[in-house]
């Protein structure tokens, strides 16, 4: 093709010479026909030109004409049906040829370079992949070639395109919208305050529906079911779910402690599945805390989103009486109660352990608490080995070993601290046993225990000793204490709240007063947490490592050479949180089992749970931790501070 078209040019410049040639002749010889042949010179050569153009209109269409004959007028069809279309080139991956598909372009395509003209080919010709999308003139092409021929195969996708997009935008979504302490909130307030809590607060989240054009039904006076597609949950989510921090902020305004949880499950077109989904994510929600929203594409992970406020204290024990006189029917009809706690057992978690045993003995005769070879933070062993002789005649101490050996198929194993098997002291007795109460006060995270016959997580509670506590009050039974028993449930209250400066509520208070009433001591709970002058100067040496961030995060990074106690590291964050002006700490230490380890503490305005769960760690909104194996400390800084920037990043955004 390329050498036909220079021949007729050169023809025509061939052509033109001559008649301009002739012109000049004329115009000297003969000036008087001058006009005459100026004007036969413009005839002859739009003769030329004109054949010239009728002599390629001709060749293309024998060219044409040769693929119809080669494919045959049902496969020219199939192309033309299918929107396929065909590209050859030669050694130089120039264009030779170009099927009917691109008649429109021939002027464009012909002589030029693949590469020039389609930059985005080059990856089919380096190998790089096989197929490619090509947007082109305003329509969408799926490009592939053959690799033993010269030749690119083009398919127009572009109404396919169009249809998988407007599928994929239309796919439902299923959404729950929570109102967090709604009801706890109405029912001791007069009607002008539950009026005006309805018209600034429900009514604004049905407003929002209307605005955003989403379906939505209310399910009870507190809960709404939305319905949506793909399209509008995809602008809420690019939105940041603005409905939340509209709905924090209204019910600031009138003074009540009401915020929104909303739950989405999408992925799927069987709703019965993503109603399955969305009430699971919303009660993942409710455990964490509640303002907060949660979603879930099926079959893919969990993703949260806000938490950025700490959970309110529920004033209602409805839940706490229900919770006692379940486990009570479950100890009846289990010939065995197993009780675990987490790893590296503390004050809080054996305290809540021991008080369960007293309680599960009221109502079995085998009851066992799974302490013997696991881990014990140390100040608490000091305190069990002073005390030992007394607890022992009290409670039947066992190894995972020796309990496995006991299990029947009526066995119940209560797992108190943790609601993750990977922080389960004893994960293959709990695996084994059918019959599995959770009691935790931790916000809960993606990783749950498969199938929990009773759960009962309170992430408003200050420790898993408030909860049992609370427990105990509403036992048929009566359930003594010793002062001993009390005193590590109280010692437990009061690490976990930091002598009661952070997460402390009314029934914290409520539960350490009950416990002193049980004869818990405080002096001897001061005395337990007493450390040595060891340990303070290892505080010291962490304490020597810290870095300001952003004005109101501390970070202190230790030593690598430098190995300490798990406690050591979480009393150390509790106390960086003195320094004025500081709202968390993060303290990055190695530990003696050969772990690197993050505590950290929150006075409450920034969620430290949030924050280590995209490290795929956990815990509480205001104290929260995780581990790595074999980690150097600056690597996990850089990790924690990358996550840090991408928090205030999200956070600037949001504003």
């Amino acid at each position: 093709m390329l050498e036909k078209i220079k021949g007729w040019f050169i023809t025509l410049i061939i052509y033109m010479i001559i008649e301009i040639s002739t012109l000049l002749i004329f115009f000297v010889w003969l000036p008087d026909l001058l006009i005459f042949v100026f004007f036969g010179f413009l005839l002859l050569n739009g003769i030329w030109v004109g054949l010239l153009l009728f002599n390629y209109q001709r060749d293309l269409k024998q060219r044409v004409l040769s693929i119809s004959q080669i494919l045959g007028k049902e496969g020219q069809e199939a192309l033309q049906v299918g929107k396929l279309g065909l590209m050859t080139y030669d050694d130089d991956y120039q264009i030779t040829w170009t099927s009917e598909l691109f008649d429109e372009h021939q002027t464009l395509f012909v002589s030029q370079k693949l590469t020039k003209v389609l930059p985005e080919l080059r990856v089919l010709f380096s190998g790089e992949e096989d197929k490619i999308i090509v947007n082109f003139d305003n329509k969408i092409y799926r490009v592939f070639r053959k690799e033993n021929a010269q030749v690119i195969y083009w398919q127009d996708i572009t109404e396919i395109d169009n249809l998988s997009k407007e599928y994929q935008e239309n796919k439902p979504v299923v959404g729950m919208i929570h109102l967090d302490n709604y009801n706890d909130t109405i029912q001791n307030e007069d009607e002008q305050l539950i009026a005006l809590i309805n018209s600034n607060i429900r009514q604004l989240v049905v407003q929002w529906a209307k605005e955003k054009n989403i379906m939505i039904r209310r399910l009870r006076s507190d809960r709404f079911i939305i319905l949506l597609n793909e399209k509008k949950y995809l602008q809420l989510e690019e939105d940041h779910f603005a409905i939340i921090d509209s709905i924090r902020t209204a019910a600031q305004a009138i003074k009540v402690d009401v915020t929104l949880s909303m739950a989405f499950a999408r992925g799927s077109n069987d709703f019965y599945i993503l109603g399955e989904m969305v009430n699971n994510l919303l009660e993942l929600a409710q455990s964490r805390g509640g303002d907060q929203v949660v979603m879930r594409r099926y079959q893919r992970e969990v993703k949260f989103f806000g938490g950025t406020s700490e959970a309110v204290e529920k004033s209602s024990k409805v839940k706490a009486r229900v919770i006692a006189q379940a486990i009570k029917d479950l100890v009846e009809k289990s010939t065995e109660v197993f009780i675990v706690g987490h790893l590296d057992i503390d004050f809080d978690c054996m305290g809540a352990m021991l008080a369960l045993s007293k309680m599960a003995q009221v109502y079995s005769d085998k009851v066992y608490v799974v302490t013997e070879n696991v881990s014990i933070d140390y100040q608490l062993d000091e305190a069990l080995y002073k005390y030992f002789d007394t607890i022992a005649n009290k409670h039947n101490f066992i190894s995972e070993v020796d309990a496995r050996e006991l299990v029947s198929a009526n066995s119940m194993v209560i797992c108190v601290d943790h609601h993750h098997l990977g922080l389960c002291n004893s994960p293959e007795l709990v695996n084994s046993i059918k019959r599995l109460v959770v009691i935790d006060h931790h916000r809960r995270g993606e990783s749950f225990f498969v199938n929990p016959t009773l759960v009962y997580v309170e992430p408003s509670a200050s420790s898993s000793s408030e909860l049992v506590v609370e427990l105990l009050e509403y036992q048929q039974k009566p359930v003594t204490l010793e002062p001993f028993e009390s005193t590590l449930m109280l010692t437990g209250i009061m690490v976990d709240t930091n002598h009661f400066r952070v997460r402390s509520g009314t029934r914290t208070f409520e539960a350490a007063g009950l416990l002193k009433s049980k004869g818990a001591n405080s002096s001897e709970a001061q005395r337990f947490l007493k450390e040595g002058f060891e340990d303070f100067e290892m505080k010291n040496q962490i304490y020597s490592c810290s870095s300001i961030l952003n004005d109101n995060i501390i970070i202190a990074a230790a030593d690598e050479k430098l190995v300490f106690k798990r406690s050591i590291i979480s009393q150390a964050a509790d106390e960086l949180l003195d320094i004025k002006n500081i709202e968390a700490a993060f303290v990055i230490a190695k530990t003696d089992n050969n772990y690197t380890i993050i505590s950290a503490r929150s006075k409450g305005k920034i969620n430290v749970q949030v924050i280590l769960e995209k490290m795929d760690g956990g815990g509480h909104f205001s104290a929260a931790g995780l581990q790595r194996e074999n980690m150097k400390v600056e690597v996990l800084k850089k990790e924690l501070l990358e996550v840090l920037k991408e928090g205030k990043d999200e956070s600037n955004t949001t504003k």
